[in-house]
């Protein structure tokens, strides 16, 4: 196992609170175990630290879902008719909504 090093930056007094705090409510015993872990996730994901360049095609993404979702809404309306259509649609956002605040609150945790 690589030997331990111990990596130091100077902060405020009300910043050094802050992250105090913040790692003990998170449930860490020291503020570097917090740090550690903070500094892995965001190089595991590519983050801030690790400078991921943004992924070209992700515009081209979004567009794609937007085209596709225009292009379901007016097939149903065609289909099942216009208000039931928006009946589908009405239910459609409430579930998005509601896995989508799931979502956020499972990553905050």
């Amino acid at each position: 196992m690589a030997k331990s090093m111990i990596i130091r930056a100077r902060v405020d007094a009300i910043f050094a609170a802050k992250v105090e705090a913040w790692a003990e409510e998170k449930g860490f015993v020291t503020v570097s175990d917090y740090l550690r872990v903070l500094v892995e996730k965001d190089l595991a994901s590519g983050g801030v630290i690790a400078e991921r360049k943004p992924e070209p095609q992700a515009g081209l993404t979004d567009e794609t879902t937007i085209v596709t979702g225009l292009m379901v809404a007016r097939i149903l309306s065609q289909v099942i008719g216009v208000d039931e259509a928006k009946k589908f649609e009405a239910w459609a956002r409430e579930a998005a909504t509601n896995h989508l605040q799931e979502e956020l609150a499972n990553r905050v945790h």
